[in-house]
């Protein structure tokens, strides 16, 4: 059987599945800052907190903004007509179900 190294832990791997690995790439942090000297735990807090914000919270703002945008055009396009009104609430409603 072969082995695989992760940070400095060994894990058996079947030797039925050496060949289909030999293709695989994988993706490690390494939380070194280019001198061999490890990053220190604060470094990695502030990296958590910004990628935090711009792979969750800003899209989720921007979502947000851009759902809201569409309520109120749907929203302003209500007719008159109170059978008409209700109609076009249901549309409404089911488009912004289907936007969520």
């Amino acid at each position: 059987k072969s082995a695989l190294k992760l940070q400095a832990k060994e894990y058996m791997i079947p030797s039925s599945l050496d060949s289909d690995l030999e293709n695989i790439l994988i993706c490690v942090e390494d939380w070194s800052d280019g001198d061999n000297t490890a990053l220190s735990k604060q470094d990695r807090i502030w990296y958590t907190i910004f990628s935090g914000m711009f792979q969750f919270i800003l899209p989720l703002v921007v979502i947000s903004i851009i759902y809201g945008k569409i309520y109120f055009f749907l929203k302003k396009r209500r007719m008159p007509n109170q059978g008409q009104q209700q109609k076009q609430k249901r549309t409404n409603t089911i488009l912004m179900s289907i936007s969520v």
